[in-house]
């Protein structure tokens, strides 16, 4: 039997990491590709042990000439697209770039792939639905982005129907809501909250800084999200899909379950614009919910309507004992 080849751009990041772990284990050969490879960069496949296992090609996707002799070299069974700039706040200071990379580079790989059998799967987020007055959100609710990262993956995903209908390529996308891990970027709410209450255990910090503690998420694991992707690319023909857990939790609840791992319970009081959390046996504050971090123009609690019988087993309080027994080896 043939053996699979698959690309994956954004290799290095959180998702194309578990990707990569998932694909090797399914026999394919694996390329990666990002702008720059290093062995710092590399360090989530250095913890996953599969660095050994990879092919890496320096390559920006923005770059159709490097990319078109990428695809002569190989022959390619499934692309994965994850090559993103993906820190929402930061898309509107880096506009240019988040556009580029989340919409140019994406044209390119379609340019390329629109004349060869190759599956595609584009990541999309729910963030394109930002300031939806929706509670439960399907793949027919209307897209709202808030932000220039939102508003870049709306536009791919127009792109990936437009060329799927004009040159029957077999690609989709997948409309993701929060997914964590042990290998998020500490630029990301989950892993900065477990990270810093590990420091505080550890005596390295007094307390966490945090904006609004009443924000709601969807939060579910990246590697088990990568599974059920995976899964999908299997099929003959591709379908979009959308992914969550269809719960939802406050950032002030998954902080409370971290200090519950360290058997502390917090109580919560206002000291003028701002919301302490404190150690209910000796009164220490170890959370400060400052308003002037709050985010401008931040999504809505909303959710996934329907799971699409698909069964989530990692709930949000395994979801967190993992990021933290993880942290804790990091330390």
């Amino acid at each position: 039997m043939k053996k699979k080849i698959a690309l994956i751009t954004g290799g290095l990041g959180q998702d194309g990491s578990y990707m990569a772990e998932l694909l090797l284990k399914k026999k394919y050969k694996v390329i990666c590709i990002s702008s720059q490879i290093s062995n710092k960069k590399k360090w989530r496949h250095k913890f996953l042990n599969i660095e050994k296992k990879i092919i890496y090609k320096t390559i920006n996707i923005l770059n159709s000439k490097q990319l078109n002799k990428l695809f002569n070299l190989f022959s390619f069974d499934e692309v994965y697209n994850f090559a993103a700039q993906s820190l929402v706040e930061k898309s509107y200071s880096l506009g240019k770039k988040t556009i580029l990379t989340n919409c140019f580079g994406l044209y390119n790989i379609l340019e390329i792939i629109k004349q060869k059998k190759i599956k595609l799967y584009h990541s999309s987020s729910s963030e394109i639905f930002g300031d939806s007055k929706k509670k439960l959100i399907s793949l027919r609710t209307n897209t709202n982005p808030t932000s220039i990262y939102a508003a870049s993956k709306v536009f791919g995903q127009n792109l990936v129907d437009m060329y799927k209908k004009r040159y029957n390529i077999n690609a989709c996308y997948g409309i993701l809501f929060n997914h964590e891990s042990p290998l998020r970027d500490e630029n990301f709410v989950t892993k900065k909250i477990c990270k810093n209450v590990v420091e505080i255990f550890n005596k390295k910090r007094k307390y966490l800084t945090i904006g609004n503690i009443y924000i709601k998420r969807d939060w579910g694991f990246s590697k088990e999200y990568m599974n059920i992707v995976w899964k999908n690319m299997q099929k003959k023909k591709l379908q979009n899909f959308i992914l969550g857990t269809g719960k939802l939790h406050t950032i002030k609840y998954f902080i409370e379950k971290c200090f519950e791992h360290y058997n502390v319970k917090l109580k919560w009081t206002y000291n003028k614009k701002n919301i302490l959390g404190i150690n209910k046996k000796n009164n220490q504050i170890l959370v400060k919910s400052i308003a002037k971090l709050y985010r401008k123009n931040d999504l809505r609690n909303f959710t996934l309507k329907k799971k699409q019988n698909i069964k989530i087993n990692v709930n949000i309080e395994k979801l967190i004992n993992l990021m933290l027994i993880t942290e804790k080896k990091f330390k």
